[in-house]
Order: structure tokens, then sequence, then C-alpha cells
């Protein structure tokens, strides 16, 4: 990503926070050194990779394609997250000492990004693309604190019953890992709850670096500092798709934040809003944009290896077990929906590139089969019963239905179509050979998230519309996958 992309993205959290406080006007606000070190924690996150690669992280090399850059930026994000991670394992006084180290680099990180921008001939971002970004960082903001999820008045709210019972329990058990490393809600004791609780010791592992209560970082950080970086990941994943031997062109950063918001405001009435489930922008849940971050983190740097394994086959045995710890074990940590969808990416994945021993039916089985059957078991064991077709019925009203599958999958028809049209794929033999060739492989990991993440919602009745965590993957992916399209710079020959 260009350095200007970063720079817009350091003044998001700021938008944020301001919007925060305004949030809070005329109540008790925090103190002004919360604010601080969590715009700064912000600018760690996003700006790490900038300093890296101004230190000599990569040999001073710019690459020429985004894809090998984003393979660069990513790897540097990852690490990120490990190190405040195992800072916030230090003692309470120690964890708060690095916290206020990181929020001191995340300013040093974002000084070093206007040096770099400053002495360097930057292309600057035409007006055009600043109205783009500062209505689509509004809307994030409407879309963050209208909620009662992450409502900044959430203690006010909380003495007049108005607000949300699930942000109640996942601050519940968020504090009983800090606090007993026990996954509770502490009623009747630590009674265990049985839960895919990754977000929550995390967050609270951030509360012990932070200084913040458990609160604070749910309804204050997340928003300021995570959806941020979650944002950056899915603009950055874009380019890890791109062409290769293709830059971006000019109005690139531009491009991508309109297919952002053209994504997220939707374009059909609101009728059709309110009798279906479309709303795919779910920042209510913070398991499910956590888990997403690490898998589009991991997907950046995954893409990249991939490339390698048509020439360096010895690296295949590696790569697998990386895919599976980052993928899997990771990400259904933080949310098992995202956990198992990555499952199916990374077993149709060993097939296509035969990464596992025995044959093409072996790897099928295994590749396949076996990440479904896990899938049924799961949901059965979690006292999901089966109802065919429960997330059509329940979510859609009747009239709608029979355009459901167009609507609800529209950016993936809209991916494949723009894909079709390049490649020139006009019919089955052509397709197939393309197939071969393996330059359909952005298309097929879409099509199987549409078709992996619909069977829950097709095949069990899952409480509280969860199925949607299941099913609304594929729309971020498609998301993405169009901003990388929209921002080559071949796409006015298009």
């Amino acid at each position: 990503m260009a350095l200007q992309e970063y720079f817009y993205f350091s003044l998001l959290p700021l938008i944020l926070i301001v919007s925060f406080i305004l949030g809070r006007f005329g109540f008790e606000q925090l103190s002004l050194v919360a604010y601080l070190k969590a715009y700064g924690f912000s600018l760690f996150l996003i700006n790490a990779p900038v300093f890296a690669r101004g230190l000599g992280l990569w040999g001073r090399r710019v690459p020429a394609e985004p894809r090998e850059k984003t393979f660069q930026d990513f790897s540097v994000h990852l690490g990120s997250l490990v190190f405040i991670t195992g800072a916030s394992f230090l003692g309470f006084r120690w964890a708060l000492g690095m916290g206020f180290l990181v929020s001191g680099l995340g300013y040093l990180f974002f000084f070093d990004l206007l040096r770099q921008i400053t002495s360097r001939d930057q292309k600057h971002a035409h007006v055009i693309e600043k109205i783009i970004f500062l209505c689509s960082s509004l809307y994030l903001v409407a879309l963050l604190y209208s909620t009662p999820y992450h409502d900044p008045l959430f203690w006010v709210r909380l003495a007049t019953g108005k607000v949300a019972e699930d942000s109640l329990c996942h601050l519940a058990v968020s504090g009983m890992l800090k606090t007993y490393q026990t996954s509770s809600v502490g009623l009747d004791g630590l009674v265990l709850w049985r839960y895919h609780v990754g977000s929550h010791w995390w967050f609270g592992q951030l509360s012990n670096l932070l200084g913040m209560s458990v609160e604070q970082i749910y309804h204050f950080i997340y928003p300021a500092a995570l959806v941020p970086l979650y944002l950056l990941s899915v603009f950055g994943l874009a380019s890890s798709f791109s062409k290769a031997g293709l830059a971006e062109h000019r109005y690139a950063f531009g491009a991508k934040w309109a297919v952002f918001i053209l994504s997220a405001v939707g374009i059909f009435p609101l009728e059709y809003l309110n009798q279906t489930t479309s709303h795919h922008y779910k920042f209510i849940s913070e398991s499910y944009i956590l888990s997403l971050l690490l898998a589009f983190l991991g997907a950046g740097v995954l893409r990249q290896a991939l490339a390698g394994l048509r020439k360096e086959s010895g690296r295949r045995e590696t790569l697998l077990v990386m895919g599976v710890f980052v993928f899997v074990i990771l990400i259904a940590l933080t949310k098992v929906s995202v956990g198992l969808l990555a499952l199916f990416v990374l077993g149709y994945l060993a097939i296509r590139y035969r990464l596992i021993a025995g044959g093409r039916g072996v790897g099928i089985v295994a590749g396949f089969f076996i990440p479904l059957l896990l899938m049924i078991v799961l949901l059965h064991m979690t006292h999901n019963p089966f109802y065919p077709f429960h997330f059509l019925l329940i979510n859609v009203a009747a009239p709608w239905r029979a355009f459901y599958f167009y609507t609800y999958y529209l950016w993936a028809w809209i991916f494949i179509i723009f894909r079709f049209q390049e490649m020139k794929i006009d019919s089955l033999s052509s397709l197939s050979e393309a197939y071969r060739e393996k330059k359909t492989l952005d298309i097929e990991i879409l099509t199987l998230l549409v078709v992996a993440g619909a069977i829950p919602g097709l095949l069990f009745n899952i409480a509280g519309g969860s199925a949607l965590y299941f099913s609304a993957v594929h729309h971020v992916v498609a998301v993405s996958l169009i901003m990388g399209w929209a921002s080559r710079s071949d796409v006015y020959s298009f």
C-alpha cells in the first residue's frame, strides 16, 4: 500500500476518537492520557510496516508489485500483534510501562511516516478521493457508535437498562479470563463456559497492557484501534490479489474507498434491507472482526507463499503446517465460523496444489469432506437443531425470497462476471482451460466461501441469527477482490 494510504488510515482512528469524545459530551470523559494512549496504540498497529521498511528490514527495497509489498506489510502487522500480546504477559506494572512504550512508538512511527511523505515526491490524493474518505469515515462512525454494542455512553445507558445483553456477557467473560484465567460468566462460581473465547482473552490482555478496564477496551479501543486495522487488512488484501506485474493506478486510493462505501451502504431500497438480512458489515461482533483480521493478514502472507509452490515443492509441508496453525487454531479460537471456513479454504488449496499424499481421491476426502463433517458435528453438538432453510425462512420476508440468492450474493456475482469478461471465458471449454492453468483461483475460493458459508444457515436453526457469521464472510472477500480489480493500472482498458 502507498504511503498516503497509511496516512489516511492513521487519520481514521483520530476521527473515531474525536467522535467518541463528542458522543460523551456533557458526561464524564476519559482521561487525556487514555485518549493519547489509545491513538498512539492505533498508530503503532497501523504504521509498523512503514517504520520497518524505513529501518531497512527489507533491504530498503520497495517492491514494484503490490502483492509483494502486501506480503511484507502483513508480516509486520502480524509481528506487531504478537509483540503486544507477548508484552501483555508481563506483570501489571511492567505491562503498563510497555503499553506507554507501544503508544510512544506509535507516535514515532507516525512522525516517520510524515517524514517519508515529505521527503519523497509522493502523489497526493485528489480532492474527490478526500471527500470519499471523509464520507466513508463518517459512515463508519455511524456504524460503530449508533448501536448499543459500542455506545460511548455505555455506563449511562446501563443505569437505564438500555444496553445489549450480549455486551454484558462478553464483558463478564473477558473479566473472568483476565482475573481467574477461566472462561466463565462468574454466576454460581467459575462454571466453565464453552465458547470461542479467544477475543475475550485477548481483550483482557490488552486491558492489562494499556491499563484500562475491559469495558474501555470493548467500547473504546476496539472501535478506535482494531476496526481501522481490520479495514486496512481488507484494503491490503485487495492489493495482494492484484494482477502480477501491474502497479495500482493514480486514483487507486479513492477507488477502493468508493467500492467500500458503495458495498457498505448498499444499492437496494430500504424496504428490501429491512425485510432481509443483507447488512454484511457486522462490526457489533468483536470476535468476528478480530478473526477476519487474523484471516486476512494470514491470507496476505499465504498468497505470496503459494506463488513459490510451483517452483519450490520442498516448501509444501512447511506451508501447510503454517497455514493450519494460523488459519485454523488461532482463528477458530476467536470465531468458530471463520475458523471452519478457513479450514475449507486450506483443504481446497491442499487439493488444488496436491499437498495431501495418496491421490486426488484422498485429497478430496481430507480437504473437503472432513471440514464439512467437522462443521456439521460442531453445529449439532452446540445444540443447533436441524431446520432446512431456517436462515432464509426466518430472516427474509416471503416476497423477497425468490431474489435472495441474487441480491445477497450480488458482490460475488459482480466479481465473477468481471473476471470471466477479463479472461474471455465464454464456454465450458475456456473455463476448464483457465481452471487447469490455475487462473481462476480467486473465483474458486470465493465460490467455496459462498457455498460453505451458506450450508449452516440452510441446514440448522442457529440461534441469534449467528448463521450470518458464516454466510457474510464471502461478502468482505468479494468486496476486497473488487477493490483490487478497481485499483489496477489496466482497469481503464477493461
